[in-house]
C-alpha cells in the first residue's frame, strides 16, 4: 500500500529523504520555503516538499510566503523594497530553499546542497540578497513585462561593488524563437532562445553602497503555457500567457569594489 507521496507506507525511506536532519544534526532549526519544483508534473513537486517535511524533524516551520499580501507577487510584501530587510518572517537558524526558486534569496552562507536544494544559514537579522518582480510564482515572466531582479547592498558595504548574477532561461516549447534582452547598469545583451531551448548568462551589476542594482530580463513574444501550479493542479490546458521561464538565479559571493555605479538607486 502506498501513501500520499506514492511510496510504500511500510518501507523506511529515512535513509534517502532524511538528508536535512543528517546535515544539521539533532538541534537544527530549519524553515522550509516551498516552491513549485517540477513544472512538468505538479504532484511530483508537491511530493518533494511532503517528503522533506515528513522525514526531517528539524524542519520546524514552512511559511506560506506572502499569505494575505495584495498583488500578483505576494512575496514582495515580505521585504522592504529599498533595503531587502525581512518584515515578518520568523527567523530560524537555517533555511531550506530549492535551487530553482527565483522569487527571492535570503542573504547568508550556503552550507549544504542536496536533492536540488540548499541549506542556508541566513544573516541576522534576515534580509534578501535579491528579490524578483513581474514573474509568476513559478518563475515564468509575465507577458509584455520585463522581469526585474533587484540586488541589495550589504549592511556593512561602504563602497559601490560589482556583483555577478547567473541567469538561466528556458523558452516555451511552442514553435517560436524568442528574442531575449538582459540588461543591467553595467552591460546589455541581446540574443535568442530556440523553442524549448535553454541559455545561461553571467551578468555584471553595479550595486551602490546603501542602495541596490537591478537586472531586467525580457522578451516581446507571448506564448500560452500550462496553468499556474501555485493556483491549482495542472489540467493539461495551455491558457496562461507568459514569456519565458527563469530556471534559476545564482548570485555569486564575489564582489569587486569600484568608485561609483553608472546609475545608483538610492534607498
Amino acid at each position: 500500500m502506498n501513501g500520499t507521496n506514492g511510496l510504500p507506507v511500510t518501507l523506511d525511506q529515512g535513509a534517502v529523504f532524511g538528508w536535512v536532519d543528517r546535515a544539521v544534526g539533532g538541534t537544527g532549526d530549519v524553515t522550509m520555503l516551498r516552491y513549485p519544483v517540477n513544472s512538468a508534473d505538479y504532484w511530483a513537486g508537491v511530493q518533494y516538499w511532503w517528503d522533506v517535511e515528513f522525514w526531517n524533524e528539524n524542519v520546524v516551520t514552512a511559511p506560506t510566503i506572502g499569505a494575505g499580501m495584495p498583488g500578483p507577487e505576494p512575496w514582495l510584501g515580505e521585504f522592504d523594497e529599498r533595503t531587502g530587510d525581512v518584515r515578518r518572517l520568523k527567523e530560524t537558524a537555517r533555511v531550506l530553499v530549492h535551487q530553482t526558486d527565483v522569487r527571492f534569496r535570503l542573504a547568508g552562507v550556503q552550507r549544504v546542497f542536496d536533492r536540488g536544494a540548499y541549506i542556508v544559514e541566513p544573516e541576522r537579522p534576515w534580509r534578501a540578497a535579491f528579490i524578483t518582480r513581474d514573474i509568476f510564482p513559478d518563475g515564468w515572466t509575465r507577458p509584455h513585462l520585463p522581469a526585474t531582479v533587484r540586488i541589495f547592498s550589504g549592511p556593512r558595504q561602504r563602497t559601490a561593488v560589482r556583483r555577478f548574477l547567473t541567469i538561466a532561461l528556458t523558452a516555451p516549447s511552442a514553435r517560436l524563437e524568442l528574442p531575449v534582452t538582459i540588461a543591467s547598469n553595467v552591460e546589455h545583451w541581446e540574443g535568442s532562445l530556440a523553442p524549448g531551448g535553454d541559455v545561461e548568462r553571467l551578468v555584471t551589476i553595479c550595486v551602490p553602497a546603501g542602495g541596490y542594482g537591478e537586472v531586467t530580463v525580457e522578451t516581446p513574444i507571448v506564448t500560452d503555457i500550462y496553468r499556474d501550479p501555485t493556483k491549482a493542479p495542472l489540467t493539461g490546458e495551455t491558457d496562461r500567457p507568459a514569456g519565458m521561464l527563469l530556471r534559476y538565479l545564482a548570485l555569486a559571493d564575489e564582489q569587486e569594489p569600484v568608485d561609483r555605479c553608472a546609475k545608483a538607486s538610492p534607498r
